[in-house]
């Protein structure tokens, strides 16, 4: 029988009775970790790390439906971004006090965004970033218990989660240069950062299901039960660096002490949460403002749309292109990467809020679809930047790729501009029979980060203008 050859080094088929023979490397006890690059399955990792967190991030503003008695949900004009049947809740809680509970998760989230990459740094990203996902599971099984006792009580779990998420992206990129080369990053980093977008796709129709199945708890239960069991994976499949995994085969070994470069990560993450965070204090600082543009009739429902639209797709295309002339100027790249990132903010004051004011009664089923359809640019965008960065991994290369995305930006952003009308479409309509739970109208004060999906409640819908 003719050999087959080789993959990577590590099984090799050579006549033997007719038969291909396998052989191993003898350091390792178990060929099918030789088999997946140990890179990649770090990479797996992530991408369902970050989508089990986006889960225990955005469970809450679905299981709040369950939780709010019937009564206080009819007088406040609440509903939930997913359509699910009147539920008679166990709390009284007023419209304030819900919108303090749905923004109590950012008020730690806030605060360890910068420090959580350093202790990524020092500590080690396995034990920052697995940990943090323990710590929101955790918290996750004991917040029905603590929220019956006081809702203050659940209001310090849920700005403990955002705490301890806080380091997660921080720790991503922390672990990520010492395991991924940079001809790899980017495919490494579209597909791993997916994971938040798929967590906020799947949030909704599980916690929509288990919450009508089992009740509000349940939704609890079953996000941390999810977070536990990745986190005992990722304790057996991750390690801090290649030469820490006992399971990694030689050659892949070999292949990243080769391509990885000596590099000074100190500020790496430090820079790349930067962005970030100044994205979260301008979301909440623009939506503060167009909410008070709104209440006082100063700017119509369509021109806060349209003007949002401008601000989080045409500056960050404007900065994608300053971006390709930045060339090794590190100062000035990230500060134009900061400034591009910030912009994104206003996104939650945008395009993200027209489910409700085309269709309120279909805004769960038309957010989900447009999650769906965006989620499909992190499928398209690696292989593209993946085949530049492989022929031309410089500037060069990286300035092409600012200059698709720039493209993009502006292409998808000025049919918008210049068709959309804010106005409730004739579909929407429903007969009182079939009518569910109004639909919950988005607050502008919300959550900004491009992976995210988080919903916060607060100004009830405007007169559309």
């Amino acid at each position: 029988m003719a050999c087959l050859g080789s993959l990577r080094g590590e099984f090799t088929c050579q006549p033997s009775h007719g038969i291909c023979t396998l052989s191993t490397d003898k350091n390792s006890s178990n060929p099918v970790f030789q088999r997946v690059p140990a890179r990649y399955v770090l990479c797996l990792m992530f991408f369902l790390g970050l989508m089990v967190t986006f889960l225990l991030r955005v469970n809450i503003n679905l299981a709040i439906v369950g939780m709010v008695n019937t009564t206080s949900l009819e007088q406040s004009n609440v509903s939930t971004q997913q359509a699910v049947p009147t539920v008679q809740g166990e709390f009284a809680w007023d419209e304030v006090e819900q919108s303090v509970i749905l923004s109590s998760f950012f008020w730690g989230y806030l605060l360890f965004q910068v420090p959580g990459g350093r202790v990524a740094e020092v500590v080690g990203a396995k034990r920052v970033f697995g940990g943090a996902v323990v710590i929101n599971g955790i918290l996750s099984l004991v917040l029905p218990f603590f929220t019956r006792i006081h809702w203050i009580l659940l209001l310090v779990i849920r700005a403990l989660q955002g705490l301890s998420q806080g380091v997660m992206f921080p720790a991503l990129s922390a672990s990520v240069i010492r395991w991924v080369p940079l001809s790899e990053r980017a495919r490494f980093m579209s597909f791993a950062v997916q994971g938040a977008s798929l967590g906020t796709v799947v949030a909704m129709p599980l916690c929509g299901l288990v919450l009508n199945t089992w009740g509000w708890e349940s939704v609890f239960y079953v996000s941390g039960v999810l977070a536990l069991i990745w986190a005992a994976a990722w304790s057996v499949l991750m390690f801090d660096t290649p030469d820490l995994h006992p399971r990694i085969s030689r050659e892949e070994r070999q292949y990243l002490k080769e391509n990885l470069k000596e590099q000074h990560s100190d500020k790496s993450s430090w820079l790349t949460s930067l962005p970030y965070l100044c994205q979260w204090i301008f979301a909440n600082l623009y939506g503060t403002v167009v909410d008070i543009l709104l209440k006082k009739n100063k700017m119509s429902l369509l021109g806060v749309r349209r003007m949002s639209i401008i601000i989080s797709h045409l500056f960050p295309a404007m900065s994608l292109l300053a971006l390709s002339l930045a060339g090794d100027n590190t100062t000035m790249a990230v500060a134009i990467m900061t400034i591009a990132v910030t912009t994104l903010g206003a996104y939650s004051s945008g395009y993200y809020q027209n489910p409700m004011d085309i269709a309120p009664n279909f805004a769960g089923s038309l957010t989900g679809l447009m999650n769906a359809m965006g989620s499909v640019t992190g499928v398209i965008s690696t292989p593209i930047a993946g085949a530049i960065l492989q022929k031309d991994n410089t500037t060069d290369g990286w300035s092409i790729i600012f200059w698709i995305s720039a493209t993009m930006y502006t292409v998808c952003s000025l049919p918008y501009i210049i068709c959309f009308k804010a106005e409730v479409q004739p579909w929407n309509d429903v007969d009182e029979d079939t009518k569910t739970a109004p639909v919950l109208v988005m607050s502008n004060v919300v959550s900004s980060e491009a992976e995210d999906g988080d919903v916060t409640q607060g100004l009830t819908k405007a007169e559309q203008g």
